[in-house]
This record gives structure tokens, sequence and C-alpha cells, in this order.
């Protein structure tokens, strides 16, 4: 017995030292395991320090790269201007009698000769790294009527040649300057040559500029693939402006050239506002010399440009439903200029399909053009309005919250000028459903039938939730100062809401509510 009782007391005596060696392993695992996460927290840090340290590194030898750059463009930038000391204008002064033998009258070779010391003046400033105000040049022919072209004359080659040798030269100065660009580059109302823009597309190769000017230029589809190159050497550039250059493509060749240019501007990472007015016609009220489908083709390539300007275009018929399915699409596209086109009211109603789905649209411009009539507005401004506010039998307020608060039109036709692109949707929606209500209320028209009967006994009835926005509308622009001179045609609040909470159905709306 006492044996056992002694083999008792030692198996209870090693299952103590088991116990304790078992809280001892677990107590050093424990601490194994948190020495194993602060050295994998520690590594973690540290990858990630050197990461950063990676990341400042290249951003370092980025900087000093640029700074090389910059110091090997300030040494060649020296040298030249120090080369250019001897230097002297290559072109002798305009000879007007060569001019008069050859049938200039005066003003044109005022005209040739204004342009060619302006350019020379240029030439000179380029030569001794002078900056020009505005941070942009170019060439233009200065003509009073925007619309006209100076016409090439042989004596202008050389000038366009010192122009185009001082441009390459001037990179330099740009690069180790502050400013690093050009603000614009412009060819205005001046005709040029397919050598001189050959010259001018290897001197723009490495200059960053914002705003390309093409203007007037009358040089076919040579000028198509300037644009086309100069946009894809520089990916800065903003701004592009072929006003008054005709877009040719009676066979394949000038389609193709077209083609690349749309799709250069279609995958440009800067651009956004382009100007292409003139480009599809011969005049604002002419018949096309191009076939519609020429712009058909290009819209919609322009899904970045936020800034689309399409005046004097002779636009109307089938070229509109290419504009008004561009719309449809709801691209990025802000504003609109449609000004001085012949467009008619079934241009109008397609228009108005356009903007039907559109939220993006804030401006569109359609100024002078005469063969539209107040039917075609009327058609515009269900679109942006809604029914009809002076008939208490055709207004709704359902139509007036589901019409275009987004888009303001500027028309010859006051039905049209709606919405304001300077507020948001929502006040613009507002301000729509206050003056209708005071309007009516002003002539003595009954409110609450035009609200009552966009009631029917229905539980998804639009009106009960519109009700709150009415309300709202009125208390927020009781006193709001752009009633300005008109103030004597709205409606005191108090009354429109008076009128509305004295009999209409306030249990309908707590039932919803609920």
């Amino acid at each position: 017995m006492s044996s056992m009782k002694r083999k008792m007391n030692e198996m209870e005596s090693k299952l103590l030292r088991y116990d304790r060696l078992e809280r001892k392993v677990k107590c050093l695992s424990d601490c194994l395991n948190a020495s194993v996460a602060l050295i994998t927290g520690e590594i973690a840090n540290q990858s990630s320090m050197n990461v950063k340290l990676v990341e400042s590194f290249d951003n370092l030898e980025s900087r000093i790269d640029d700074m090389e750059d910059n110091m090997k463009a300030k040494l060649v930038f020296h040298k030249q201007l120090i080369d250019n000391q001897r230097w002297k204008y290559s072109v002798p002064p305009v000879d007007s009698s060569e001019l008069i033998e050859e049938g200039y009258d005066e003003d044109e070779i005022q005209n040739i000769t204004e342009m060619l010391s302006t350019m020379k003046n240029s030439t000179t400033a380029m030569r001794q790294g002078e900056h020009f105000s505005g941070g942009g040049f170019g060439v233009s022919s200065g003509l009073e009527d925007d619309d006209e072209t100076l016409e090439w004359v042989d004596i202008m080659c050389g000038h366009y040649k010192e122009f185009a040798d001082a441009l390459s030269q001037y990179r330099h100065y740009l690069i180790q300057s502050s400013q690093g660009h050009l603000f614009c580059f412009s060819l205005c109302n001046v005709q040029v040559m397919p050598f001189v823009l050959e010259w001018l597309e290897k001197s723009l190769k490495d200059i960053r500029f914002r705003e390309l000017q093409l203007e007037h230029n009358d040089s076919g589809h040579n000028l198509i693939s300037f644009a086309t190159k100069a946009l894809q050497n520089n990916d800065s550039c903003q701004v592009l402006t072929m006003r008054g250059n005709q877009i040719e493509s009676d066979d394949d060749y000038l389609q193709k050239k077209n083609d690349m240019l749309w799709e250069t501007i279609g995958n440009h990472s800067s651009l956004r506002t382009l100007n292409m007015s003139s480009c599809f016609s011969s005049g604002p009220f002419l018949l096309y010399t191009n076939p519609p489908t020429a712009l058909g083709r290009a819209l919609p390539k322009f899904r970045n440009v936020t800034h689309l300007e399409l005046m004097k275009n002779g636009i109307t018929g089938e070229t509109v439903t290419y504009i008004a399915d561009f719309l449809a699409s709801n691209p990025a596209l802000l504003h609109l200029q449609l000004s001085q086109n012949p467009l008619n009211d079934d241009d109008s109603a397609q228009i108005a399909r356009g903007l039907v789905g559109n939220t993006k649209l804030r401006l569109l411009e359609m100024e002078c053009n005469r063969t539209m009539t107040q039917v075609g507005a009327k058609t515009l401004r269900r679109t942006v309005y809604g029914d009809d506010k002076h008939s208490a039998n055709e207004t709704s307020l359902n139509s007036i919250a589901g019409s275009n608060h987004f888009c303001e039109i500027r028309s010859d036709w006051y039905e049209t000028q709606c919405n304001s692109f300077r507020k948001t949707s929502q006040m613009n929606r507002r301000w729509k459903l206050y003056d209708t209500l005071s309007y009516h209320h002003k002539k003595s028209s009954n409110v609450l039938e035009i609200v009552d009967k966009e009631l029917p006994d229905s539980e998804t009835n639009v009106a009960q939730k519109l009700m709150p926005r009415v309300l709202e509308s009125v208390q927020l622009f009781a006193n709001c100062s752009e009633k300005g001179k008109r103030e004597k045609d709205f409606a005191n609040p108090l009354s429109i809401v008076y009128e509305i909470m004295r009999g209409w159905r306030m249990p309908s709306l707590y039932d919803y509510h609920h």
C-alpha cells in the first residue's frame, strides 16, 4: 500500500513538472512568436522604407537628368547667342516695284510688307533669345477682315526659311527658361506652301505649346497633315483652331488624311477645345462643298473634346442627325457652338432629341440661324423647360421636372432661354418650378389645378415626390435678386404656398411620407 502511494506521489510530481514545462514552452513559444512578428514588422517597414528610398532616388535621378538637360540647353543657348552676334538677316527688303510689276495694288503691297516686317522682327527676337509677350507667336497677315487670306508671294520663301531656322534654335531658350513652353503658335490668314509647312513641322517637333491656331491658310490636305503631326509630337496642346480651312473629302486619299487627324484628336491626352468653323462648307448659308459624312465621321472621335465650335458650316439636314446622335451619346462636350448655320425647325427637333438624355452639355449657341422659326424654338423649349407654362391646361410640373436642366440654349428666340450654364441643374429646375407657379398665380389661374391634376390615385405618382421640391423652390426664389426688373411679374411666395396647401391632398402626401 505504501509503495502504491509512493508511486502515486511520484506520478503527481511528474505531472506537475510536465505542467510547468508545458507552461514554460508555451511562454517561450509566445515570446518567439512575438519576436517573429516584431521582426516581420520591422522587415515590412524596412521594405516600405526601401521602396520609398527607391522612389526618392528615381525622383532625384529624374531631377538630375532634367537639370542636366536644362544645363545642356543653357550651354547650347548661350553658344547660339554668341554665334548669333555675327548673324544677319539674309533676306533683302521688299522691293515694291517688283510687286507693282506683278500686278499687286498698294493695299496688297502694304499687307505683304507689314507681314514680312513682322516676321523679320520675330526672327530677330528669337535669335536674340527674347521672351514673347503673352508666351505665343507665329505668322499673321494682320488683315482687317479675319475671314480673308493673304496669298502666297515668292518673295516670302526666304523670310519663312529664316523664321523656321530661328524657331529651331528657340527651343533651347524655351527648355532652359522658367517658361518651358510656348502658350500658342499660330498661322493666321496667310497662305502657306507645303514645303514651308515641312520646315515649320521640323522646327516645332521638340517645342511644347498649349494652343495651335491655323486659320484661313488655303493649304488643303497639307495643312491637315501638319496639324496631325504637330498634335502627335506635342501632348501638351489643349486648343486646336482650324477655322476657315476646308476639310476636303473628295477621294479616299483625302478621307484617309482626315481620319488620321480625327483619330489623333480622339486619342490626344490634353486636347479639349476644337474650333472647326467654316471648315465643311464655303460659306455660312451655302450648300455643302463636301458631303455631310465628312463631319459625321469626325464627331464620334471628339469624345474627349469639351468645347466644339462649328460656326458657318452650312449645317442642316443629315448633318444635324449626326450631331443629335452625338449629343444623345452623352459625350464629354460642355459647349457646342452652332451659330450662323441654316438650321430649320426640323433640325431643331433633331437637336432637341439629342438633348433629352444629355447631362453634360452646359451651353448650346444657335444665334443667327435665320431659317429657324418660333415652331423650332418651342420644340427646343419643351426639351429644356417642359410644357408651355402659359397654358394651365398644358402645364405639367412633371414635364418641367423631367426636362433638361443642364443646357442653356442661346438663340434668336426668347423661348429657348430657360436654363443657365452658370447654375447647377438643381437650381435650374427649382427656378422653372417657381417661375411656372408664380406666373399662373399672378395671372389669377388656379395653381391648384396645375398641381392637383398631377395626382391621380396612384401610389407611385411623381408629383408626390415633387411637392417638397416645389415648396422648396418657392422658398428659395422668394427674394431672389435675379428677378430684377421683372419682379412685378412674380407673385407673393406666401400666396402661392397658401393656395397649394389650402386645398391640396395633404393626406396623400402624409401617406406617401410614411
